[in-house]
This record gives structure tokens, sequence and C-alpha cells, in this order.
């Protein structure tokens, strides 16, 4: 149920909802949420709206955005992230690894990266599911990095590392 919530967070993103990718995932979504058996689900999604008044150039309007449990996010997130490791390591994190993911906007993502691009040289873009999701995954000795986005627009971080250490290891 966690990875449909997750599919829910990032389709129904204001980023990602009108991508032209997005639709062969949203519109049964939106239909799903008809279905008796997902009435727990709409009903949690619905009570997760929250309205906010905009001022958009002296215009204001109503905007309605959806919140979301973190910690169902988080526990997909760190799902990709050794799915992913996994993928590219063909072992398991291993169990003294520390797993963490997250979602990212748009203008901050650019400053990490910025951020990134300064520490580490980043491997090529692998692409996968047609271009619904692509990412860069780069491997040290104790740590790795996921870059991440989904529909081109919703960017994603994973990061695993020796739980004794904290900090990225110089770049060679």
């Amino acid at each position: 149920m966690d990875d449909e919530y997750f599919r829910a967070a990032v389709i129904t993103s204001e980023l990602v909802f009108e991508h032209p990718l997005a639709t062969p995932a949203r519109e049964p979504f939106l239909r799903s949420l008809d279905n008796p058996g997902m009435q727990g689900f709409t009903t949690t999604l619905a009570k997760s709206v929250t309205r906010v008044v905009v001022d958009t150039d002296g215009c204001r309007e109503e905007q309605y955005f959806l919140g979301f449990d973190k910690r169902r996010i988080d526990r997909v997130s760190q799902r990709i992230v050794r799915g992913l490791f996994f993928h590219e390591c063909r072992y398991t994190v291993p169990k003294d690894y520390s797993v963490i993911g997250f979602l990212f906007r748009k203008g901050s993502f650019d400053q990490f990266l910025d951020n990134i691009k300064r520490l580490i040289e980043l491997p090529p873009i692998k692409v996968a599911q047609d271009g619904v999701f692509y990412y860069r995954f780069w491997a040290a000795e104790s740590t790795t990095l996921l870059l991440a986005c989904f529909y081109n627009k919703l960017f994603f971080v994973g990061h695993t590392h020796l739980a004794a250490t904290r900090q990225f290891p110089a770049s060679q």
C-alpha cells in the first residue's frame, strides 16, 4: 500500500500532474478513487487536502494541495534506494549502512546538484520506464549517491553510507 501511496504523491504533484508521460499512471489512479475497495485510501487523501489562498499578480485564487505522510514516503524512498543499489552493485545494502531517500523541489535540487558536481564526477544518466524515471548512481568505498528524477520534473536523492561515516570521501 505504501508503494501506491508514493505513486499517488508523485503523480498528483503539481509538478507532474499534467505531464504527458504521467497520463498512463494518472488515469487509472483517478479511476481507482471510485473503487469501493479504495475507500480508506480515498478518505485518507481527502483528509490531507489543504486549501491555500495564493496572490498571483494581484489576483487571489484558491489552490488545493495534498499533504502526505512523510513516514510512508520515506519507507518507499528507502526501498527505491535499496533497489537501485542492488541493481547497480549486484549485492544488497550491507546491514551496517544507513539508507535515506527524499524528494526535492526543482530550485533546491539545482543548487544541490551544483554543490555535488564540485565534489564528485557524476556518471552518465540512465533512463528507465521509457523516460518516466532517470537516474545517476555514484559509488565509492563506503557511500553511494543516487540522483534521480520522475517525469523530468520531480527530483529524488538517495544516499547510503557506512553508519559510522557521515561524509562523502574526497573525489579521486
